[in-house]
């Protein structure tokens, strides 16, 4: 899910199974702290393991943006999906952490019965 977020400003590694692995250890049980840390523009910040995390990182921006925008009306669950045209969607699996995550899961069944009519 987090690829989905990823950023390709950036050239990151490879994805791998070692920083997958590492990824999940980071965000369930808080491991590798001080690896997690590096930055982006430095070498040792270019891995797998922290292109998920600010794939993380960006799912949790783009939450907070789109709460903004359904509630000032301006960007409604069709555009949050990507089913304006028709053809782009969101995968299933960003669809259902939006739906658990906006408003704290208030709205999620209203957002699987908008996603899944243009199924």
């Amino acid at each position: 899910m987090w690829k989905y977020y990823i950023t390709t400003e950036t050239h990151w590694d490879k994805e791998n199974d070692s920083d997958i692995v590492k990824f999940f250890e980071w965000s369930e049980r808080g491991l590798h702290k001080e690896e997690a840390s590096y930055n982006q523009h430095n070498e040792k910040g270019k891995t797998y393991f922290h292109a998920l995390i600010w794939g993380k990182t960006w799912a949790d921006r783009h939450i907070k943006m789109y709460q903004e925008g359904v509630l000032e009306g301006y960007m409604p669950y069709i555009t949050i999906l990507g089913l304006e045209d028709g053809e782009t969607t969101v995968p299933k699996e960003v669809m259902e952490y939006i739906s658990k995550n906006m408003f704290q899961g208030c709205e999620r069944k209203l957002i699987q019965e908008c996603y899944d009519s243009f199924q």
